[in-house]
């Protein structure tokens, strides 16, 4: 059982990174600027990138949950790395995520 809490909470840390990447890179700022408004060290910021994409270069899935309701979610699989995203989430967002999904690959 320990294994399981401790991947899942390493797949939510990296969902929190990819977050953090994808409001970085869809922000229209320089790193160096959007690391400093959110406190955040630079080389912190570039860890946390390096190490989602080295989590994403294994196979990725998007994966609709439901296509009925627009408040369901969108779940991005990759490895043992889970996304959820709500199904109404911006195209900025989604495009985003990809984005950094494609560039991981």
């Amino acid at each position: 059982m320990g294994t399981e809490i401790q991947t899942v909470k390493n797949q939510m840390t990296l969902k929190n990174w990819v977050e953090e990447v994808a409001e970085c890179q869809s922000s229209g700022m320089t790193v160096s600027a959007w690391c400093e408004l959110h406190g955040i060290n630079v080389k912190t910021y570039y860890y946390h990138l390096r190490r989602v994409r080295e989590s994403l270069l294994t196979e990725s899935h998007v994966v609709p949950l439901s296509t009925k309701n627009i408040s369901d979610n969108i779940e991005i699989f990759s490895g043992d790395v889970r996304i959820t995203l709500p199904f109404g989430c911006s195209e900025e967002t989604l495009s985003t995520v990809l984005k950094v999904l494609k560039n991981a690959q």
